[in-house]
């Protein structure tokens, strides 16, 4: 009799202690067609606890004590209250405040329980361009806002800028971090507390609502949420511009603390000092430049435990090589705008063939389950080397990664000798000539990769050797003395850009990112970079369009793929004066840019 009491006790606990998780939460909204289509988003960060029943019996306390519901309620009455206090006009009804240039208002589940705090403006009162130029109501609203935060601990933020033109996205992103430094620098909200920054397509994220300032297509928003003290791993790719924003040791370090939180949530033992991570089977360790400047970071992994297993061949990942794999290729995923080096490592001859074969398995596992786009694999190459730098012994094989964002000549000097592929100063040791036509067969097989058809050509146009063409697009070598003195690349008004625009095509940008590839890897190259219109418009109109090509071509490789601005000898537009068709009509060959890649002197002088 005490156990069937005990288990009716027990079953009345239950059904009274009201606990929520992440998988009843999205049931609630998938169940509810008229929830806030926001809230399946908010749920996503909600951490499981106990909501208690009675709220007027509660004391004020921290977000785990009185639960997410109570505490959101309390930030809004404190709101509510600060902004009277502080003499700002303001309508309240149905748990919305409403001014004129902004609203606050609750966020709440089916059940009616709170999860978050939502604030609106139009972009339009807070932003002068770029930059946050705030009105005396908004500076008001900010200050209270800020005042809440730091009596709610608990509680983070994150900042939207939503945009109804894709164009207007990369301008917009600016924004959103131009609120998150004012925050963060003159309203002292420590930046740990601020958890995402980001932009919203508003086409995509429309709100049905009677409240007009939330169909507001330019709207600034920001949301109060639980703050995770434990944030979960990222699974989606940070969004592009993060790197801009970090600078590259913040973001080399992020990446560094992924990996270590993955080995954590993955229950491998682990011991840690200043700069490395080792477990038994895989060590993650800080590249640093000799003035202790994070540079990249070092991931190597053990090939035999990996590969070997009752079910699959010496040269197939088991279960236990995918989690290791999978350590690595997340963080790679998630860190979009870092590149790698990828190499396969042994010190005996024999098992080259074996190794590569296991390199390239792990290469497509990478590709096929988390996305790794071919691009991002600067190099990948099966070596024999004497493994000096191996942390597991010079004679284990292993999967050795470099994960940089840095040009890659900065991190020529910090690479084992036997895998060194370029050196600053290489095109001195072994000729100009040589070192450009290696550059030229890389471009030729990268413009490949990125589907650019191009064919070889035998011509001699424009005293060009080994011209390849495409539709629209051409490059070649420059030679003297059979000689190759300067790779050219042109493409033109067609391939490149519309009629009047200085705005780069898709195409244009494939073309751009196979010619980063190569800057990259072959640091002693420069690039000139000149515009060109056809003839109609005025000179000075063609002036500046040819100016503003031309730097949309620099800007690209600077902003996008990190090129060092010091590499480009010249950037110069030249309006219509170097026609190739002699016509004063409309002509997308005379609507061109053209890249001369070359190594100057001085270069092969150092």
């Amino acid at each position: 009799m005490r156990k069937y009491y005990l288990f009716i006790l027990f079953i009345f606990i239950i059904f009274n202690c009201k606990t929520f998780n992440i998988n009843q939460i999205h049931q609630w909204i998938y169940q509810c067609p008229d929830q806030d289509p926001e809230v399946a988003y908010l749920f996503d960060r909600v951490t499981p606890i106990k909501i208690a029943k009675d709220e007027k019996q509660l004391p004020s306390g921290p977000l785990k004590t009185i639960g997410v519901s109570n505490y959101f309620d309390e930030f809004y009455q404190y709101l509510l209250s600060d902004l009277g206090k502080n003499q700002i006009p303001y309508t309240e009804k149905n748990d919305v405040i409403e001014t004129q240039d902004f609203l606050i208002r609750k966020i709440k589940n089916q059940n009616n329980e709170t999860i978050a705090i939502q604030v609106v403006a139009k972009s339009e009162s807070i932003f002068n361009k770029n930059n946050v130029q705030l009105s005396d109501v908004h500076k008001k609203a900010i200050a209270s806002l800020s005042r809440a935060l730091k009596q709610f601990n608990d509680a983070g933020l994150e900042i939207y800028k939503y945009f109804d033109n894709p164009s207007n996205k990369s301008e917009d992103l600016q924004k959103a971090f131009a609120m998150q430094l004012l925050l963060n620098k003159q309203y002292n909200i420590p930046s740990e507390r601020i958890l995402n920054v980001d932009t919203k397509d508003y086409n995509q994220n429309k709100e049905n609502s009677q409240i007009a300032l939330l169909q507001y297509p330019q709207k600034l928003e920001i949301l109060i949420l639980p703050e995770e003290k434990t944030k979960p791993q990222l699974e989606e790719p940070l969004s592009i511009g993060t790197l801009a924003k970090l600078g590259d040791e913040e973001y080399l370090q992020k990446m560094y603390n992924d990996l270590k939180e993955q080995i954590k949530q993955d229950g491998i033992e682990f011991k840690e000092d200043k700069d490395s991570l080792t477990t038994k089977d895989i060590v993650i360790k800080k590249i640093k430049s000799q003035n202790n400047r994070l540079i990249a970071i070092l991931i190597y992994i053990r090939t035999e435990p990996i590969f070997s297993g009752f079910f699959s061949s010496k040269e197939e990942l088991n279960d236990y090589g995918e989690k290791l794999l999978n350590i690595a290729g997340k963080t790679i995923k998630v860190f979009q705008e870092s590149n790698l080096y990828f190499y396969g490592r042994t010190f005996d001859f024999e098992q080259k063939e074996k190794l590569k074969t296991k390199t390239n398995n792990t290469k497509i596992y990478l590709q096929k389950n988390q996305n790794i786009s071919e691009d991002r694999f600067l190099i990948v190459k099966t070596i024999v080397s004497n493994m000096k730098d191996n942390p597991f012994g010079p004679k284990t094989e292993i999967l050795h990664f470099y994960l940089f964002t840095l040009p890659a000549s900065y991190l020529v000097d910090y690479l084992p000798e036997e895998i060194r592929e370029i050196k600053k100063g290489l095109a001195h040791k072994m000729g100009t000539d040589t070192y450009l036509d290696l550059m030229f067969s890389q471009l030729v097989e990268d413009l490949k990769e990125r589907g650019i058809n191009i064919t070889r050509k035998d011509s001699l146009i424009e005293q060009l050797v080994d011209r390849y063409e495409a539709t629209g697009f051409y490059m070649g070598k420059i030679q003297q003395k059979k000689k190759t003195k300067i790779i050219k690349i042109s493409f033109d008004g067609d391939f490149s850009f519309d009629l009047g625009s200085a705005k780069l095509t898709e195409k244009a940008k494939k073309v751009i990112e196979a010619m980063a590839k190569a800057l990259k890897e072959y640091p002693d190259a420069k690039a000139r970079i000149h515009g060109h219109t056809d003839s109609t418009g005025s000179k000075d109109f063609n002036y500046k369009l040819s100016q503003d090509r031309a730097e949309a071509v620099k800007n690209e490789l600077v902003n996008v793929h990190h090129i060092d601005p010091k590499r480009f000898i010249e950037v110069k537009g030249f309006a219509d004066d170097r026609k190739i068709e002699d016509t004063m009509g409309p002509s997308a060959k005379n609507r061109r840019v053209e890249i001369l890649i070359e190594v100057p002197d001085q270069e092969v002088a150092e």
